[in-house]
């Protein structure tokens, strides 16, 4: 049997509205970022693309809220879907990959901070028609 991943990519955006990205123009460019977002460190994507889906060609987008603690530890537990795909396969894969997840810490001022983010979870088949869509 193949193995099926989906994509996933890092939104710099921050859930909770607390960790905000300094947007200052005048900030020097020698000092770390007021705020940066973990960054995902897998090699491979750790979500596994519903196989059964993947071969209808069906796509679609889950969007997570994940807290990760300073160490860039990923709590499996606390991870909601704040957007749906509108397909509940996906939607389940894109939390069950969770756990498998690696992330490089939130950094405030350049030291590792908890933080709770969204992440996006894309699911494309190169091989599927346009309008596969989930619906």
């Amino acid at each position: 049997m193949k193995k099926i991943i989906a994509l996933v990519i890092l939104v710099a955006a921050c859930g909770n509205g607390e960790n905000q990205p300094n947007t200052s123009e005048t900030a020097v460019q020698d000092e770390p970022a007021e705020y940066e977002t973990p960054v995902v460190t897998n090699a491979e994507p750790p979500v596994a693309y519903p196989v059964d889906l993947f071969d209808r060609g069906i796509e679609g987008r889950v969007l997570l809220r994940l807290f990760v603690d300073e160490t860039g530890t990923v709590h499996p537990d606390s991870a909601t879907v704040v957007e749906s795909s509108g397909n509940a396969q996906l939607d389940l894969a894109a939390l069950r990959g969770v756990g498998e997840m690696r992330f490089a810490p939130a950094l405030r001022h350049g030291m590792p901070v908890a933080s709770t983010f969204l992440q996006p979870v894309e699911f494309k088949n190169p091989e599927s028609t346009p309008g596969n869509e989930a619906p």
